[in-house]
């Protein structure tokens, strides 16, 4: 790297592995661009990335869907509330949904993510002063042992068949004390219970009339090439052997999950007082039985 840009991001480039990075996009005015040197080319990683270059155009769209727009509202709270101050890695920040919640005076975040079209929509989501953006894999990271505050994994580790290798590698970032906040589809979640709940909301929404697309138009497409739930247990059991300690387990989407035809003020009506109720059932029960898993974990040592 040259010596302009470890002035440009002194604090970035003290963390990084100097010589497995290098400054991709010296823009002024935007969030600074590093990539990692000697990104995997097997088929599955490029692959991917492929497809997730491809979903940023539309990737936000999602995020409009009733069901979506309601949840994070305060999901993206509870992470920032759980998230420590300082350097904070967002794995797999897509297009900086998460890193743009969680950034602050008070904390700089790295966003990483293989997609460079994810990332480019990441990168105008926070201020320049306030992190940087990252294409690497999270499965091996650029970065130093030891030296980051917190991470976060929101949606991220469920596409990956070595999930277990980030989990390694965010336990050798983190500081002694550091937290990981994880957000995943959970492969707990008995979704065939809600299907006669399902179908009767269905019928009263359209009352015999055909609704266009299906439950949550959108949805349902675009699915990634890997799509795997985690189980709580299987979680736990690889934090526990990577040097965490649970902190938090629990989960959310249990009422707000279900799939709703049709669009606007049939959705809210529905969604507004289960995402109250799945906030209540998470902070008093902390069950693990939602669609969504919840868990901070905290590095030992």
């Amino acid at each position: 790297m040259n010596q302009q840009s470890e002035n440009d991001v002194p604090w970035f480039t003290a963390l990084a592995v100097e010589d497995r990075i290098r400054r991709a996009d010296p823009t002024a005015g935007t969030v600074p661009l590093f990539e990692a040197m000697g990104l995997p080319d097997d088929e599955e990683s490029v692959i991917d990335e492929k497809f997730h270059d491809e979903e940023a155009p539309h990737y936000q769209s999602y995020c409009e869907i009733p069901r979506t727009k309601i949840s994070e509202a305060w999901l993206l709270d509870w992470i920032r509330e759980r998230t420590p101050e300082g350097v904070v890695l967002d794995l797999g920040s897509g297009t900086g949904r998460v890193a743009e919640h969680i950034a602050s005076s008070t904390r700089r975040v790295i966003a990483v993510d293989r997609s460079a079209g994810m990332l480019e929509y990441a990168r105008k989501s926070f201020p320049p002063e306030r992190g940087v953006a990252l294409r690497a894999d999270i499965r091996d990271l650029p970065i130093e042992d030891g030296v980051i505050d917190g991470v976060v994994c929101s949606g991220v580790l469920h596409h990956l068949p070595e999930w277990r290798r980030a989990l390694r590698e965010a336990a050798r970032v983190l500081r002694p004390g550091g937290r990981l906040i994880i957000r995943e589809p959970n492969a707990s979640y008995a979704g065939q219970l809600f299907e006669p709940a399902e179908k009767l909301m269905n019928w009263l929404a359209t009352k015999g009339r055909t609704v266009q697309g299906t439950p949550d138009a959108g949805a349902q497409e675009g699915l990634s090439p890997v799509e795997e739930p985690l189980s709580p247990r299987h979680l736990v059991e690889a934090a526990k052997a990577e040097g965490f300690v649970v902190g938090t387990l629990g989960s959310a989407m249990f009422l707000g999950s279900l799939g709703i035809p049709g669009e606007g003020a049939w959705q809210r009506l529905y969604f507004q007082p289960a995402n109250l109720v799945d906030r209540l059932m998470l902070r008093y029960s902390n069950h693990d039985r939602g669609a969504l898993l919840l868990t901070v974990l905290v590095k030992r040592w």
